[in-house]
């Protein structure tokens, strides 16, 4: 499927999504002005047109937005009101109108769930708005990003740790390639813990992390 990204940047948009590891370039061509990749992969397409503002179909004519039900969904009082994701923010209303519509519940429904169940859901759905991973513009061009002068200042008068952090980012970091064993392991740890399937777009970092916080 052929899939727009509405901000353009210089050279295009670098972005990477998770199981499988699939790095998609959106950029113009000599016949379409407009910044396209080709998006195979089910679960990624599904993550990238949840985020409206960054990312729409390319194939179809744009239709005029549908308006809001009319029952006002019950949002969750531990979230904040607006979140940065991968292609610019979202309002938490957003993220619960896409939670309960994962849910299946009518939203008359949706309001009688209790505040656990609410929040598990619209955890689910910032965790895959949450797993693309796009690349700095410079790096899109092909030039490594400069750190400013503050930042090298902050840079030069942080101590050194333990190397606690070193493993954490190694653990966490775009670099590293989760195994299927620990892919199944976790997914069937989170299955147990919430009772029902994790999204294929998680990574072992956002199950681990989704599991601990349980």
């Amino acid at each position: 499927m052929k899939i727009e990204c509405i901000l353009h940047r210089p050279g295009g948009s670098l972005v990477q999504l998770e199981a499988p590891r699939v790095e998609y370039h959106f950029k113009p061509s000599d016949a379409d002005p407009r910044h396209i990749a080709e998006v195979a992969d089910s679960s990624h397409i599904s993550t990238l047109l949840r985020i409206t503002e960054g990312y729409r179909s390319a194939e179809t004519e744009q239709k005029e937005e549908k308006p809001r039900a009319q029952v006002t969904l019950t949002a969750s009082a531990l979230h904040n009101p607006i979140y940065n994701i991968p292609g610019g923010t979202i309002v938490l209303a957003d993220v619960v109108e896409m939670a309960q519509k994962d849910s299946g519940l009518s939203p008359e429904d949706w309001n009688d769930l209790d505040d656990q169940d609410r929040t598990e859901w619209i955890d689910q759905v910032l965790l895959e708005l949450q797993a693309t991973v796009p690349a700095a513009p410079t790096e899109i061009a092909g030039t490594p990003a400069a750190k400013s002068d503050e930042e090298s200042e902050e840079s030069a008068e942080t101590p050194a740790d333990d190397g606690q952090a070193g493993d954490d980012n190694a653990a966490n970091g775009p670099d590293q390639i989760d195994t299927e064993d620990e892919l199944e392991t976790l997914r069937a740890e989170y299955k147990k813990v919430f009772k029902r399937n994790p999204a294929k777009s998680m990574t072992a970092a956002n199950l681990k992390r989704a599991i601990s916080e349980a």
